[in-house]
């Protein structure tokens, strides 16, 4: 949070968390490690609400995301926009569409 309110006081318009990565493939099958909770992207786009930055506004949370859980925690934090959001299963790249 300390991070987003030092970017917005010096006029940031929105914030880009990189919530997974770094994506590799194994055998054929594609895994990649995420860094935040659903609690924690949730806390994120709060903090972007408070400081004026909704979903609406063009000011809110934007999330590097690919494959899953990552993806989907991103979703259900409610954040502005998800950046590539690829290797999802047949589920959730309608949810997240």
């Amino acid at each position: 949070m300390k991070v987003i309110r030092e970017q917005r006081k010096g006029g940031a318009d929105f914030t880009k968390i990189y919530e997974t990565g770094r994506d590799w493939f194994h055998d054929g099958q594609f895994t990649t490690p995420y860094q935040y909770t659903v609690e924690e992207l949730t806390a994120a786009v709060k903090e972007a609400e408070r400081t004026g930055g909704d979903r609406t506004s063009g000011r809110g949370i934007a999330v590097h995301a690919t494959g899953e859980p990552g993806t989907g925690y991103a979703v259900t934090a409610g954040v502005s926009s998800i950046d590539h959001a690829d290797y999802l299963s047949e589920g959730n790249d309608e949810d997240d569409a």
